[in-house]
């Protein structure tokens, strides 16, 4: 990529350009950058539509909407608290430290499992 294109852009618009170079150049790239990755889950997660529109003049360099439901289901599904809830209301009580006011609601649902399951 030119070094002067580098020297004026940074972030998620140099990884997305990076990216789109490297795949016509070598015809298809699997890995996202974490930036790039963090970019295209919170757009989709704020507007499928949204996502959508990027995506048109850019599908060479976010993943299809398809690895995204892909990487949502990764999520642990087993019993008891998930680390992302516990991280999650760390950076809450954090936010509170400096002052900050938060409202937080931790809410519970409970699941009748059959016997003889």
């Amino acid at each position: 990529m030119c070094r002067a294109v580098g020297d004026h852009v940074s972030g998620v618009p140099l990884h997305l350009m990076k990216r789109i170079m490297s795949q016509k150049a070598s015809g298809s790239s699997k890995v996202y950058h974490p930036a790039l990755k963090a970019f295209a889950l919170k757009l989709q997660f704020y507007s499928t539509k949204a996502y959508e529109y990027v995506w048109d003049p850019f599908g060479l360099g976010l993943p299809h909407v398809a690895t995204i439901r892909r990487w949502y289901s990764s999520v642990g599904g087993s019993t008891g608290f998930c680390q992302e809830a516990f991280r999650s209301l760390e950076r809450r009580v954090a936010a509170t430290e400096t002052g900050e006011q938060v409202i937080c609601a931790l809410m519970l649902d409970e699941m009748a499992i059959k016997k003889h399951v």
